[in-house]
């Protein structure tokens, strides 16, 4: 799945094979009271979905008007998301930090592509939340910014 966030973030087309998404294959792979990690699986599955309904080969041909239902559809199920996994991110905040940056940029993905300035504006937000989480983790590692400030 980075692979395919990578790809997705740098613009270009990806063919990775879909993973396995069947229920005995997670289960085997972690234990079911592990919130964060199901959580996890969750949030890939949900890329995964993102992927194949926005960035596909398939889906880049179809004209923006046709993405709506599908953008307005993973907006609803990245909302559920939150809300049924939003306790996690007040829990434990060194664990969860990747969880959060993961399920933001998640929503950027998916909301993108839409031109309603509801979406516009939470992907703006979104955005927002992430340069203060990269910023506070290289204040607190004390690692210089990987990137110029705009302004001189």
């Amino acid at each position: 799945m980075r692979d395919k966030s990578i790809s997705l973030f740098r613009g270009k087309g990806c063919s990775l094979p879909a993973i396995d998404w069947s229920p005995t294959a997670s289960k085997q792979m972690y234990s079911s009271s592990e919130v964060a990690v199901q959580a996890r699986i969750e949030l890939a599955q949900l890329q995964e979905q993102i992927y194949l309904l926005l960035y596909s080969n398939e889906a880049t041909r179809q004209h923006a008007s046709q993405q709506i239902p599908y953008i307005n559809v993973l907006n609803d199920k990245l909302r559920q998301w939150a809300k049924v996994n939003g306790s996690i991110f007040s829990e434990q905040i060194c664990t969860t930090t990747d969880l959060h940056l993961t399920f933001c940029s998640t929503r950027i993905m998916a909301l993108r592509p839409s031109h309603d300035p509801k979406h516009r504006e939470r992907v703006l937000q979104d955005s927002k939340i992430t340069c203060r989480f990269l910023a506070a983790i290289n204040r607190r590692n004390g690692s210089l910014p990987s990137v110029m400030p705009l302004h001189r």
